[in-house]
């Protein structure tokens, strides 16, 4: 095995210092004294009269411990020279200390450190007979080696015997004894034993260290259990603590801390030793630590790893504030906990990646095989492992340990129990997360996330952990700052496997024998053994049995009285639920969807007084429901999505806590047995024949907040005028269906927010829709001509697309401005309602056909990227940038077209406004032909929060081969502080007193005329494009 890891694993320190003398000089005398002191002291000394044994080479013995030697102490004395043997080892001990850092102290005894230096007196005269004696060119070349290891040792910084202590031997022996102790102490740590994927994270962070910089830095390193945060902060340890005047690498904070008596005092203690280079530190208490630190630190430059803080208590008492530091300090922080990092204020933060899949196999390999690649026999079962362990250090380190010299058998047989349960040490690693949270909110949080919503939307999560008692937004944010779980780009919770199972093992030892007395169950084998024998205790909450496919009826619920959720979603040859759910008097949820083979539900689900929820949605098999319905008097949601209902019972005019209403793809052979399904629920005597049958019925809906009727098949009658009695109706959809108009009475809905018309092939005219909406979704209502808007002032968004007859909107000029509105496709538009419209839409963003940037736009271009200048005045103010871009989708309109790259640059400072702008640029459908898309941006969208000033914008559109951008326009509105305003006036500048140019404002007196326009491409002084009279001047507003 001879590879760097390999003889950096066989490496040992034989012993702590090498003794260099000349025997008969000081023997007996100063080395003597000096080698008994060190040994009291504890430290391994090698001393070649005492080490060696007779009859053995000694060159050889004298080099191998040298080299295996932390440190050398060489007493230079005056016939040290004369020795060839000691000038031998001082050459040695040099090589050492310049190729692996060895650390050398030298001691001048009776001889001045000039003669070493120049090789003058006594050692002059030792020389003149080494050279006498050289007859050879290599002899000679040895003779020249001495002298240059002597010209270096002479300029090491030591001892000078005849100036120190006036000849007190016993003093300077302890003076030394004490430095070699302490140097002793800061020597290399222990990192690991195959340290990859280690140095690019070390360069990393050693960057971000600045040790030129002057300041106090503080630096924390972030991540789970057993990612490796200990071992690089050993590294930059290693690499950097001869760099500063001390150093002190505070290792276990958390465990010393905790389970110690007075273990932050201890923990002072060990700093301040480190530091001072003090044996014997004595704090009474953490307050004086404190002081004590402060004191002691202010004028020193110093390297301080606090290795594993886990709370702002251990933070406090060791590196409270940056002022405790001498100028240039360097405070690193390993912790998993990031909220812990904020509260310092660090100066940079590094979240510890993950190992990659190379470096995972390498780790594994050299742990498993000692080989940087595994056997070809296990090639598979490597990857199988690693994608388990998902880069995970310490997993990779204690499995390729436990595998080491195992069949393939044995790897298969430990990879089945590691799914079951994760190894003890890796358990024990990262349950120490688990244990440090501080209360059981969070600790209950976490564990209903590793059991049950890995993966999960985290919005949905939040709700159903709030419907449980748990404050779910706060605990979600402390697991994810003490990196338990993250949130996917898709909103969802991720956690590393290891961990999930950890909390998982957690849940099971709490009843290891018997799943029935866990606090949560999730395997289905586990489940529906402890159903099918009857082992459930009445503490069961949750029951979740989703996706089982051989579940064709449900078991008796007598025996969990306390269940509050049953979800049998997608259990596809479930028949029947039994009757005895009606005992279960604190059901709140309960969730059939997809349950095809289902025909009906149990009678006795109307005893459920508790139940809130329920969701039959994709039960195609069922076609009614109970007529005793309305005694759930509890229910707020009722999903029957793709149903076969077609009439509801009367009683449903009862449930006045009903809020959702869905029956969306309800179809039926007419429409008016669709019509029937909601509002049929009246006594017969009371149902008209055709037209009015919804209205005593939704009368009585009085907290009805969202109804879907999507795909209904809804034509015009059915559908009744008097639709305004839903007074607390929010949300509203009627997209997919057959009507071509709507009832006026839906304006007068006074609550409504949204309502969703998408793809209503036939309706061809909206009328005046309630003032409180938000939303109007009419994509795809391909005969759609007209629309009134007069009465909504407050509408955000208005999605048109593919309205190809729309010929014009009434009151959209009433609109406040900020809201979007989608154009895509509406090839009908006149030429003079859309140059309305961008003359005046003064906020939001929307989408318009057409390939045409508006002439009064300053600035443009007919490539991806344009430039422009801000006021280059502080006082005056940039009050909105709009943008207007030209593009076409590529290709065709059965693509959904992602939003495109969009940044703003300023030199090296870059804003991503993908994200901002991603809400403008749904997933749907786009016709293949040229479109506008204007927005505004405010200067907090550019600047952010930084209040840095932007003067000189780049604007640069990064889009792949989906996309053409044709042309991109700026222009820009800023209100002009006074001084400008009576330059300007001064200039008299013909027009309009509240307009200036650009060109107006670099000739203010007050002005630095530097930022010259033509800088940034084509503006005001140099634009290509004509400007029409209106839009002459850039249009600056004077306050």
């Amino acid at each position: 095995m001879s590879t760097e890891f390999a003889n950096t694993a066989q490496q040992r320190w034989r012993s702590d210092v090498f003794l260099s003398f000349r025997g008969k000089d000081t023997r007996r005398t100063f080395t003597s004294h000096l080698y008994y002191s060190l040994k009291e002291n504890g430290v391994n000394v090698f001393m070649d009269d005492t080490e060696l044994l007779r009859g053995e080479d000694i060159s050889s013995e004298l080099t191998e411990a040298i080299r295996s030697s932390r440190l050398s102490v060489i007493v230079f004395s005056g016939s040290y020279a004369s020795s060839r043997c000691c000038l031998q080892e001082l050459v040695e001990i040099l090589e050492c200390r310049n190729s692996i850092g060895q650390i050398v102290l030298p001691v001048f005894y009776d001889i001045d450190p000039s003669d070493v230096r120049r090789q003058s007196g006594s050692f002059e005269k030792a020389f003149m007979e080494h050279e006498s004696k050289a007859a050879s060119d290599e002899e000679k070349e040895v003779v020249a080696r001495w002298r240059a290891a002597l010209t270096e040792a002479g300029k090491l910084s030591g001892w000078d015997m005849t100036n120190l202590a006036n000849g007190k031997e016993a003093k300077i022996v302890r003076d030394i004894a004490c430095r070699i102790w302490n140097e002793l102490k800061n020597t290399l740590l222990d990192v690991a034993i195959y340290p990859v994927g280690l140095n690019p994270r070390l360069d990393l962070i050693s960057e971000r260290l600045h040790l030129g910089s002057r300041g106090v830095l503080f630096v924390g390193i972030s991540g789970i259990g057993g990612i490796g945060k200990t071992t690089l902060a050993k590294a930059v340890y290693n690499q950097l603590f001869r760099n500063f005047e001390a150093a002190s690498f505070t290792a276990n904070a958390r465990e010393i801390s905790c389970k110690q008596p007075n273990g932050l005092v201890l923990l002072q203690e060990q700093l301040l030793r480190d530091i001072t280079k003090q044996r014997k530190i004595k704090l009474d208490n953490i307050y004086r630590g404190i002081n004590v630190i402060k004191e002691r630190l202010c004028s020193r430059r110093v390297l301080i790893v606090l290795d594993d803080l886990s709370d702002t208590e251990q933070l406090r008492a060791l590196a409270r504030e940056r002022e405790w530091f001498g100028s240039g300090s360097r405070i690193i922080i390993t912790t998993r906990d990031l909220d812990l990092l904020k509260e310092i204020k660090v100066d940079y933060e590094y979240m510890l990646e993950k190992l990659n899949d190379t470096e995972s196999l390498q780790l594994l390999s050299w742990h498993a095989f000692r080989n940087p690649h595994p056997k070809e026999e296990y090639v598979d079962l490597s990857k199988t492992i690693i994608e388990y362990c998902q880069g995970l250090p310490l997993a990779l380190e204690v499995l390729g340990s436990l595998l080491l010299d195992r069949s393939v058998e044995e790897w298969r047989s430990a990879f089945a129990k590691l799914k079951r349960a994760p190894p003890a040490r890796i358990q024990s690693q990262l349950k120490l997360s688990f244990d440090a949270l501080s209360d059981d909110n969070e600790k209950d949080l976490f564990l209903d996330i590793a059991c049950f919503f890995v993966g999960h939307d985290k919005d949905y999560v939040i709700k159903i952990l709030n419907g449980c008692s748990l404050s779910a937004e706060i605990g979600l944010s402390i697991l994810i700052n003490r990196c338990l779980v993250k949130i996917n780009r898709g909103n969802q919770l991720e956690m590393h496997d290891l961990i999930r199972d950890t909390g998982r093992e957690i849940v099971c030892k709490e009843s290891p024998r018997n799943p029935g007395n866990r606090s949560r169950l999730w395997s289905q084998s586990d489940v529906l053994t402890t159903l099918q024998n009857h082992l459930l205790v009445g503490n069961l909450k949750v029951l979740n049995l989703s996706g089982s496919p051989f579940l064709t009826k449900t078991p008796d619920f007598s025996n969990i009285p306390s269940l509050e959720q049953l979800i049998l979603a997608d259990c596809s040859e479930l028949k029947s639920v039994d009757q005895s759910i009606g005992h279960l008097e604190r059901l709140v949820k309960m969730n059939l969807q997809n349950c095809r083979k289902l025909r009906c539900l149990p009678s006795s689900i109307c005893m459920v007084k508790s139940l809130q929820t329920l969701d039959i949605s994709g039960c195609s098999s069922i076609d009614r429901l109970s007529d005793d319905l309305g005694d759930l008097y509890s229910l707020s949601v009722l999903c029957a999505d793709r149903t076969a209902i077609t009439q509801l019972p009367t009683s449903m005019v009862s449930l006045k806590k009903l809020a959702v209403l869905s029956f969306s793809g309800c179809k039926a052979s007419t429409s008016g047995s669709v019509s029937s399904l909601i509002w049929s629920c009246i006594s017969e005597r009371e149902v008209p024949k055709r037209g009015n049958q919804l209205t005593t019925t939704l009368s009585g809906l009085i907290s009805l907040t969202k109804l879907s009727l999507r795909d209904c098949n809804l034509s015009d009658d059915a559908i009744p005028a008097q639709f305004g009695s839903l007074r607390s109706l929010i949300s509203l959809d009627l997209s997919r269906n057959d009507f071509s108009r709507l009832p006026a009475a839906i304006s007068c809905l006074p609550k409504l927010l949204s309502i969703n018309m998408e793809r209503c092939a036939k309706l061809e005219f909206i009328p005046d829709m309630p003032p409180s909406l938000s939303t109007l979704n009419a994509n795809n209502c391909i005969s759609l001509e007209r629309i009134s808007l007069s009465t909504c002032r407050n509408t955000q968004i208005l999605g048109l697309v593919n309205c190809s007859k729309l010929v014009e909107i009434f009151g959209l000029d009433q609109w406040k401005a900020g809201g979007s509105i989608r154009f895509d496709g509406c090839k009908n538009l006149s030429t003079k309602f859309k140059e309305f419209l961008m003359k005046n839409w003064e906020g939001g963003r929307f989408v318009i056909p057409g390939n045409n940037i508006p002439e009064w736009f300053q600035y443009k271009s007919v490539i991806p990227s344009i430039s422009f200048q801000l006021p280059p005045c502080n006082d005056c103010k940039l009050k909105l940038i709009t943008l207007g871009i030209v593009y076409t989708p590529n290709t065709g309109p059965t693509l959904d077209v992602e939003c495109p790259l969009f940044t703003l640059t300023d030199k090296a400072s870059k804003l991503n406004l993908t994200d901002y702008l991603g809400r403008v640029f749904p997933n749907f459908p786009l016709p293949s032909e040229d479109h506008t898309f204007m927005f505004h941006l405010t200067p907090s969208d550019i600047m952010g929060g930084s209040g840095h000033r932007y003067t000189k914008v780049q604007l640069d559109l990064d889009c792949d081969s989906r996309w053409t951008i044709k042309a991109i326009g700026v222009h820009l509105q800023i209100s002009v502080c006074p001084r400008c305003q009576l330059s300007h006036m001064g200039n008299s500048v013909v027009g309009s007193s509240s307009l200036i140019t650009t060109h107006e404002m670099l000739r203010c007196d007050h002005l630095d005329a530097t930022a010259a326009i033509s800088d940034v491409g084509a503006g005001p002084l140099d634009c290509p494009f004509k400007e029409s009279l209106e839009h002459k001047r850039m249009r600056y507003e004077l306050p």
